[in-house]
């Protein structure tokens, strides 16, 4: 009888290997939890921000580490140097916040980099997502380097500007080769010259780099070659064909009963060349089409609106009071095909300059897309006291005003809506004085209409792209609340302009009117829940005015006496603008206006013969 095998080795080899395990796993978990725990409120291994090594740094430690190269970088802002032929190096430094660049006057943000976000993002390893992920993310960051760049944000169409304001006096436009005509007869090919220019996309993307990576390294630059269009080695290829065309002409060029001839000097500066072929230049062409186009061309009119109310004064629609009329252009480019036809031999006689029909921004058939529903604004001024001229020219100004439409996102220049200042657009001329002259002025007192509408568009809630005040305060323009100056908007032809931005949904449609000495703009369209304030202006630094200026003249009888400009304190006046959002934040503008102190000057009336002594 055989003794059973003993198995006791085996069993203890068994429960060494299972002791051995839960050793391994003991020790793992625990490398695991401290793993954990000390990076809990700290960034993970190998952690770089922007090159900057913020392992086992707190969220605050990165935070002070980081800050201190933007804050850096922000005050010596990013270097970008240029060496010019003919000069030393060139360098300026493009810096956060750059001087003013837009119309109306505001510091343009050039780049700002966001701290908070870089440093979530570097943080989000090891803190982000359940045990396991959190823990998996720290793990291969002990093993390999977790680099995050710094976030940014660059405004490229204010930085191009900013860039065109240094570098634009280094580039050179390319040259075209040219023909002319020798006294002989003969064609002479003047060679094309390469131009430079710089690509500002390419030097926007650098600046992005060092921005990314915190970087204080100077950018180099240099332009790129740019080609000629017009080669002269492609007008050489080309002579005979040259030749042949310009033997041609002199060529006619019609539109109805109107024709204009050109010489062979006048064709020989359209024509360029390629390896195709001979053609016209539509820019060249254009050039020579001045007269032709004061003829021929003539502006889209838009039409003028009106707003139809209910019975309870809502609106419910806009008719047309004024039909809009189509415009008309040369087509450059077709009727440089034609011309090109005909000095190829393809066609005969007179060549017809083609024309192109332009539309008016709105027609009366689609009235109905408007929605216009809702009072945005309205602006008010009161010109009590006027000559009559001066009412005849405001009240033309709001006549040529009314039923306007602004499309949205549109700048709206006063001055371009109501010019030209002459006679034959209904304004009439007044004396007004011009250093020791009396001479006639068209168009004076439209300020008044400027003033109305810039109150309007503040009421309205809309961004002031231009504005002015007078160069002195005038009792006109004083401010319903407290007649006080500071609300005022001058305008001339062709500046200063009164500017501002349709940043609405929709149409904006302008209604004025004209009640006794009051003027009324009410500004109708779609609102977005936003309101429009600006408070009772404040003044401060009184000067006192100069004594009256006496102006002798033949103009009026001997020893009648006109006063065209009262005496005016100089001043300075304040107040502030309040764009209120439907979110309830808010954006805040103050206006300044110094006005200086201005005489009286009244126009004395003496004979001829006091005058020549």
């Amino acid at each position: 009888m055989k003794k059973k095998e003993k198995r006791y080795p085996v069993l203890k080899i068994i429960g060494i290997g299972v002791m051995s395990l839960s050793i391994i796993a003991a020790a793992t978990l625990s490398s695991s939890w401290w793993l954990l725990t000390s990076y809990a409120t700290r960034m993970a291994p190998h952690t770089t921000i922007a090159g900057i090594d913020v392992s086992r740094a707190t969220y605050t430690e990165a935070e002070e580490m980081v800050q201190q190269r933007v804050e850096a970088i922000n005050a010596q802002g990013i270097t970008i140097a240029y060496n010019t032929q003919h000069t030393d190096p060139v360098t300026f430094d493009v810096l956060p916040e750059n001087i003013p660049l837009s119309a109306s006057g505001d510091v343009q943000i050039l780049y700002t980099i966001d701290t908070q976000t870089t440093l979530d993002a570097a943080y989000t390893t090891g803190h982000h997502g359940n045990v396991i992920e959190r823990l998996r993310s720290l793990l291969r960051s002990l093993i390999s380097d977790n680099g995050v760049p710094a976030y940014y944000t660059i405004n490229e169409e204010a930085v191009t500007e900013m860039l065109k304001s240094h570098l634009t006096q280094y580039e050179t436009a390319p040259v075209n080769a040219t023909i002319t005509i020798a006294e002989d007869g003969n064609i002479q090919i003047n060679h094309d010259e390469l131009g430079a220019t710089f690509n500002y996309l390419d030097i926007i993307n650098l600046i992005g780099a060092r921005l990314s990576s915190l970087s204080s390294e100077t950018i180099t630059i240099a332009p790129e070659e740019t080609t000629a269009t017009t080669r002269s080695q492609d007008l050489e290829n080309q002579r005979l064909t040259v030749e042949n065309f310009l033997n041609t002409t002199p060529i006619t060029l019609t539109w109805e009963d109107e024709k204009w001839i050109f010489e062979k000097k006048d064709v020989s500066s359209w024509l360029t060349a390629h390896a195709s072929g001979v053609f016209v230049d539509t820019t060249a062409l254009d050039n020579s089409l001045v007269e032709a186009r004061q003829q021929i061309e003539q502006d889209a009119v838009d039409g003028r609106w009106e707003l139809d109310k209910d019975a309870g004064g809502a609106a419910i629609g806009i008719h047309e009071i004024t039909p809009s009329q189509n415009g008309r252009s040369i087509d450059l480019v077709t009727t440089a095909q034609s011309i090109t036809s005909y000095l190829a031999g393809a066609t005969t006689g007179a060549v017809t300059i083609a024309t192109i029909e332009t539309l008016p921004a709105f027609a009366a058939a689609n009235t109905d897309e408007l929605q216009i529903r809702d009072i945005l604004g309205t602006g008010h001024s009161n010109m009590a006291g006027s000559p009559t001229n001066r009412r005849k020219n405001i009240a033309r100004g709001v006549e040529l005003l009314n039923g306007l439409l602004i499309p949205p996102g549109a700048n709206f220049s006063l001055v371009q809506s109501i010019k030209p200042f002459e006679l034959s657009n209904g304004y009439v001329s007044e004396l007004v004085i011009k250093g020791n002259k009396t001479e006639p002025e068209i168009g004076g007192g439209l300020c008044q209409v400027g003033t109305t509408l810039f109150r309007g568009a503040m009421e309205s809630g809309l961004p002031i792209v231009s504005r002015s005040n007078h160069a002195y305060a005038v009792s006109y323009y004083a401010d319903d609340r407290n007649h006080l100056p500071g609300t005022d908007a001058t305008i001339y032809d062709p500046n200063p302009d009164f500017v501002f931005t349709n940043d609405t949904p929709g149409y904006i449609l302008l209604q004025t009117r004209i009640e006794g000495n009051d003027l009324y703009f009410d500004l109708w369209g779609i609102s977005d829940g936003r309101d429009g304030s600006f408070s009772a202006p404040t003044v401060s630094n009184y000067i006192a005015p100069p004594p009256t200026k006496e102006i002798p003249t033949t103009e009026l009888a001997p020893g009648e006496r006109k006063c065209t400009e009262s005496a005016h304190s100089g001043v300075t006046a304040q107040f502030t603008y309040t764009i209120t959002k439907a979110d309830g934040t808010h954006i805040d503008r103050v206006f300044t206006s110094k006005y200086r102190p201005w005489q009286a000057v009244c126009l004395v009336g003496q004979s001829a013969e006091t005058m020549t002594q």
